[in-house]
């Protein structure tokens, strides 16, 4: 629920409660970009709930495809409980073009404007949380040097690795993360790539996993004895790195001869033409059905109805979707492809190896002739426990407890 009311004078806020200033790297919650910065946004709700007070500043370019066109924001909103203050200045380069340190400043000299305006109208907060090693970092580090403020980071980006940090991207992430009083990854995976990346030893990087939306949570679950017909499900941009071609070459090699076994792929993206032409050539056409891109609301429908959720995934520093899955009462088939390592267990599926089609094909024909092993109440409670809002809220207050004696240690926040 949004509120464009004037902000709030600092009076009017709890001053008791932990004050954290929220930076993502991405577009957060625009007209053009509504899931932008999502994961965030959950967590700042799960903070707000807790009793924190939060805000956000999101600073960006916006891209040349807008050129000729406006590009719609809103410069100040409350969302929910929390105030969101934006601004975007346009590029005329596209941002693999353009020089790194040239776009870190910009959005840096963005984000402390908005920073100031931000403390202004709410106050001074306890720490920052940016949520990027680059952009986010290097808008937290200018606060920090400006005004003694904390901060702690949280990597979330792919990049890190399918491409790694180097050159002046490296230089700046080694200067963000030791004027960090915290860094961390949302996977042991990531947090261990970003830790031999940034070659510091002094810096160690920890894991803060994201948080599972709360909507996934709720509602009916699958019932226990389902009925005989099994359906796969994957949801997910239609590319190479999501892989969905091996995913197609499993599910033919095993399922191919049983038509009351589907797979239902939802999501849009450059790989769904050939993959279309994929199934035709495997014959599974009239077992696969291709959803195009759907809404959150129905995904969770999607996934109430499926047996089985499979990622095929390369790469992935996450997987939300495998939390929101497992919330859902779904045991979960995935590669081995970072984040998902820490979530899949033998309890609630199964890990196989990234482009494996035949360890693929096995590990969904185990999984869906014994679903019934996989109790959809212990999926989700189990994956509440572990990654729903009260999780997340105490990794991070220790995280944030750990910023603010830093800074008390230091002589504090300038006010």
């Amino acid at each position: 629920m949004r509120n464009d009311s004037r902000p709030q004078a600092p009076d009017d806020l709890n001053a008791d409660a932990l004050h954290v200033l929220v930076i993502p790297a991405e577009h957060f919650a625009t007209e053009a970009m509504p899931l932008g910065g999502i994961f965030q946004l959950h967590q700042v709700e799960a903070l707000s709930d807790a009793g924190f007070r939060a805000g956000v500043i999101n600073a960006g370019m916006v891209s040349p495809r807008y050129l000729g066109r406006r590009y719609r924001y809103v410069p100040y909103e409350v969302i929910g409980r929390t105030p969101v203050y934006r601004r975007f200045q346009r590029s005329l380069r596209i941002q693999r073009f353009s020089s790194l340190k040239q776009a870190v400043r910009r959005r840096r000299d963005m984000g402390v404007h908005l920073y100031e305006t931000y403390q202004r109208n709410h106050g001074t907060p306890d720490v920052v949380h940016a949520h990027d090693v680059l952009y986010a970092g290097a808008i937290a580090q200018e606060i920090h040097e400006r005004y003694g403020m904390p901060y702690v980071l949280t990597e979330h980006s792919s990049l890190i690795m399918r491409e790694g940090l180097h050159g002046p991207g490296l230089d700046i992430a080694r200067e963000c993360a030791t004027a960090a009083s915290a860094v961390t990854a949302v996977s042991s995976t990531l947090a261990g790539e970003l830790q031999s990346q940034l070659g510091l030893p002094h810096v160690e990087v920890d894991v803060l996993p994201n948080v599972l939306d709360p909507s996934f949570s709720s509602g009916p679950l699958p019932p226990r004895h389902r009925s005989p017909g099994i359906r796969f499900l994957t949801v997910g941009s239609l590319d190479e790195n999501k892989d969905q071609t091996t995913l197609l070459r499993a599910f033919a090699r095993r399922f191919a001869s049983q038509p009351d076994v589907t797979l239902r792929i939802g999501g849009t993206g450059p790989m769904r033409g050939r993959l279309r032409r994929i199934s035709s050539r495997l014959g599974i056409t009239r077992q696969v059905e291709f959803l195009g891109s759907i809404e959150r609301r129905r995904v969770r429908e999607e996934m109430r109805n499926a047996s089985c959720f499979v990622l095929s995934s390369r790469v992935e520093t996450f997987g939300v979707v495998v939390i929101e899955a497992l919330s859902c009462g779904l045991p979960v088939v995935s590669t081995r492809s970072g984040g998902p390592d820490d979530i899949v267990q033998p309890t609630n599926g199964l890990l196989v190896e990234r482009g494996d089609v035949g360890g693929l094909a096995d590990a969904m024909e185990r999984v869906s002739a014994n679903l019934d092993d996989y109790d959809p109440s212990r999926l989700r409670s189990e994956c509440i426990q572990c990654f729903g809002p009260e999780a997340f809220v105490r990794r991070a207050r220790v995280l944030f407890g750990r910023a603010t004696r830093s800074a008390d240690a230091g002589g504090g926040a300038l006010r």
